[in-house]
């Protein structure tokens, strides 16, 4: 059984450490000194994240622990995560993006210069994200996109449930926010 073990702090970089657990050889693996932002991995465990102070190129971490990059957006890129098939998705300044296994970049439908710091996928494909910080919005796997819901201050993190609620980190009024059917309930923290 092998463990990986994966280890994040903004303002490091790079390094990769062995470690036993049991009977087994893992690494840990650390960020540091790159600008670190959006991670999320495939079906492999492959781990993705994007160095921001680089030129906000995508890169790969691999169950090996080898980093090698994987994709260039050319511009800030805040979240990434995976679908079913492996595709990434990131909220980019230059707009949505969708990346396919190989690494190939392409723009997903939806507005092309989106500011959004809060983006999730469901179980069938939809795509959620915050569209200039302040409105929830979906895009369908047909392209058709839905304002969810608005009033928000400032997202920095979303996730979707396995009933398609949407929760949203709203950061500024410090409270979370549930989303459903474009209602919006705040959970105080």
């Amino acid at each position: 059984m092998m463990v990986m073990a994966m280890l994040f702090y903004p303002g490091f970089m790079l390094s990769s450490i062995p470690v036993s657990a049991a009977s087994t050889t893992s690494i840990i693996s650390t960020i540091k000194n790159v600008g670190t932002q959006g991670i999320t991995s495939d079906s492999l465990g492959n781990v993705y994240y994007v160095k921001t102070s680089v030129g906000s190129k995508i890169y790969k971490l691999s169950t090996e622990g080898v980093e090698s990059e994987f994709a260039s957006l050319g511009s800030t890129t805040y979240q990434l995560v995976t679908d079913a098939n492996d595709n990434i998705y990131a909220a980019a300044n230059s707009g949505l993006k969708k990346i396919d296994p190989q690494g190939t970049v392409t723009s997903i439908s939806g507005p092309t210069n989106v500011t959004s710091m809060a983006l999730a996928i469901d179980n069938s494909g939809n795509v959620y994200y915050s569209d200039t910080l302040t409105m929830l919005k979906k895009i369908d796997t047909a392209g058709n996109v839905t304002v969810l819901a608005s009033g928000f201050n400032q997202n920095m993190g979303m996730a979707v449930d396995s009933n398609g609620n949407v929760y949203v980190a709203d950061y500024t009024a410090h409270v979370i926010k549930k989303s459903i059917r474009a209602i919006t309930i705040m959970l105080p923290l």
